[in-house]
């Protein structure tokens, strides 16, 4: 947990909330971060000494750090809904209210999912890597990750994003993407070449973006490959066109939008376009992307409604969980 991110509610209740967890986790050591890394490092010694699993506090960029230090790992990922979108806890049907979501992820059952790898080069010093739960983006999202203060982030949550986005919309230039896919095995979804100049481009590994909007819709934690979507819109007038049929849920049917399944990706433009990593920006194209089956072990919680003591879980179709 990060003892000192978001308003001054946000840090009490966190610090309620390790003091909850303290109650109803046996074995739980506190770990408290202090910038940037730490909770990589943090998480990455944890699994080395053989923890069970590592509970995440935080956001979706506080629960990707964590995540780098997990890949590959016999830890459990246990993420909780502390931060501005969680998007990664709205995917597994997880409540926003992190002190009901203990006893639920308590009860619940550790399946290993996907995980996608982006890897770009950096400052010309070789290749850099990412990993991702969620999905990576470059483009017009990227730019507005990059170019939201942090401030106004802290304290304004989703609506810094949306009023960067606006600004952005208007005086970002477009550039275009090149994305090259390469298919799943046979008898998977085939994948569709995406249009090819592109000024946004999502690799998704969760339905879910932004929060509760199903960008994705073929998307999921335990499928094998990614989704591509290509979204052709430029200038703010198409693009509120394209956001209006997200939240309808129609907009696998416009015009300039294209979905794509795959195993590996590549992204290039003649421009300087910005990518970002489950929301955090980490670079500039090109970058390549590939799947990573069952890449870490991911708590999922216990059905709402199902009864005490039992692992209904089980019983539950990972799509509807």
């Amino acid at each position: 947990m990060n003892p000192v991110s978001g308003s001054r509610n946000r840090r009490a209740r966190n610090l309620r909330l390790a003091q909850a967890l303290d109650e109803q986790v046996a074995g739980l050591t506190v770990q408290r971060t202090s910038g940037p890394g730490d909770a990589s490092r943090l998480a990455a010694q944890a699994a080395a000494a053989g923890a069970a699993s590592v509970w995440v506090a935080g956001g979706d960029g506080t629960i990707n750090e964590a995540l780098q230090g997990l890949v590959g790992t016999s830890t459990t990922l246990v993420p909780l809904p502390a931060g501005t979108a969680n998007v990664l806890c709205r995917e597994i049907g997880l409540s926003m209210d992190p002190f009901a979501a203990i006893p639920r992820l308590l009860r619940g059952n550790t399946r290993p999912v996907t995980v996608g790898e982006v890897t770009w080069n950096r400052y010309m010093g070789g290749n850099t890597k990412r990993f991702f739960l969620l999905m990576a983006g470059a483009g017009l999202d990227a730019e507005i990750c990059q170019s939201v203060p942090s401030g106004l982030k802290r304290y304004l949550g989703a609506t810094a994003f949306m009023l960067t986005g606006a600004v952005c919309a208007v005086r970002y230039p477009y550039p275009g993407i090149t994305l090259s896919t390469q298919t799943p095995p046979t008898g998977s979804v085939p994948a569709t070449a995406p249009t090819p100049d592109a000024p946004l481009v999502i690799i998704a590994n969760s339905r879910n973006y932004g929060g509760p909007f199903r960008l994705a819709p073929e998307a999921g934690l335990e499928q094998p490959g990614l989704c591509s979507v290509a979204l052709s819109a430029r200038g703010p007038v198409a693009l509120l066109r394209l956001a209006w049929a997200v939240l309808r849920g129609t907009h696998t049917r416009l015009k300039g939008v294209t979905l794509g399944v795959g195993e590996r990706f590549e992204l290039s433009s003649p421009h300087q376009v910005p990518f970002h990593v489950d929301g955090e920006p980490v670079g500039y194209l090109p970058a390549v992307i590939r799947a990573i089956p069952d890449g870490v072990l991911l708590r999922y919680p216990v059905p709402v409604g199902a009864p005490s003591g039992v692992d209904a879980i089980a019983t539950v179709p990972a799509s509807q969980a």
